[in-house]
């Protein structure tokens, strides 16, 4: 069975910081160890250098480089497609995660979690923001897991 762990902005933030915490660092071992994929979604990328960028944080951005090369997921016109749906889906329940004027970050990320199912047996988003990435979950395998209580037990 084929795992995968999708980075949102937060916990990815923790996976490439110079000082990384014990836990962080025994957690994505541990991910090594039982050989689950571990990626970086565009936008929650996006989302991070971003910041990375405003704070002149160069070695950050140096270090989020490095573990894209071999980890990143890119956008596609396929998952800006499925986020416009999830985008709409919470509005007509009147659930948005964000401003209507807003990209909607967590669609996207949800979008592109979602087609990640093509790939991998169980896909898994760790988040510190989990009531807004379930919205997108509720009719999918997709599993959605806080980053604290991840790392909790570690």
């Amino acid at each position: 069975m084929q795992q995968l762990v999708l980075l949102d902005a937060n916990p990815l933030s923790e996976v490439i910081h110079p000082k990384i915490k014990p836990a962080v660092k025994n957690w994505v071992q541990f991910l090594r160890d039982n050989k689950i994929a571990l990626k970086a979604p565009e936008i929650s990328v996006y989302e991070v250098r971003r910041e990375l960028i405003r704070l002149d944080n160069n070695k950050s951005i140096n270090r989020l480089n490095r573990f894209i090369s071999h980890s990143l997921i890119h956008i596609d016109s396929e998952t800006f497609e499925q986020a416009a749906v999830f985008w709409a889906e919470v509005r007509k329940q009147g659930k948005p995660t964000s401003d209507d004027k807003s990209l909607d970050c967590d669609a996207i990320l949800a979008a592109q979690a979602l087609q990640q199912l093509e790939y991998y047996d169980k896909v898994t988003v760790i988040t510190t923001n989990v009531k807004h990435i379930e919205r997108f979950a509720v009719n999918n395998d997709l599993e959605i897991i806080d980053w604290v209580t991840t790392l909790n037990s570690f």
